[in-house]
């Protein structure tokens, strides 16, 4: 079982990515035909003409601080961040539904999640749902799919990163 350590500063960009005045950008799924909202801390190596991740956000220092946090709670060591980002999906017709198969990068990578809301929507890990409720944190490595909520917004915090 993974544990949130549930941190001040957790709390506290918990609460700025719920807020009302939170920046979202719309994005294209890069493998499904469907839009989500995201807010990237952390920009992959591969976004740019730089080949290295790159900070994106005023909030970036907090998010790796609570990555930071959560891993060192969970006795995980991080080597090197890759990516780091808030994302929201909302319900759509035909709900559930279920984003594409695919890994994150063409490297190895592991992949952490900690669902912001309590709204449903697993992650399908090779063919293992792995549920988790608000401030739940699921961490993994391989082919991976979302699962749509049906009612309500699904805000996850994502990382991907290189263990030591």
């Amino acid at each position: 079982m993974t544990v949130n350590p549930m941190t001040a500063d957790y709390l506290t960009l918990k609460q700025a990515v719920l807020s009302n005045d939170f920046a979202w950008y719309v994005n294209r799924s890069s493998c499904d035909d469907f839009d989500f909202y995201g807010h990237s801390f952390v920009n992959r190596p591969e976004v740019g003409d730089v080949p290295i991740p790159t900070m994106n956000s005023e909030l970036a220092p907090l998010a790796l601080r609570v990555l930071s946090q959560v891993c060192e709670a969970n006795g995980i060591t991080v080597h090197c961040v890759y990516r780091m980002a808030a994302n929201s999906i909302t319900p759509t017709a035909g709900s559930p539904r279920f984003s594409e198969p695919h890994v994150d990068h063409e490297f190895p990578h592991t992949n952490l999640l900690i669902h912001l809301t309590d709204v449903g929507g697993a992650t399908v890990v090779e063919g293992q749902r792995l549920e988790a409720g608000e401030d739940g944190v699921v961490v993994f490595t391989g082919e991976h799919f979302a699962e749509f909520p049906t009612s309500g917004r699904r805000v996850v915090l994502v990382a991907t990163f290189l263990r030591a």
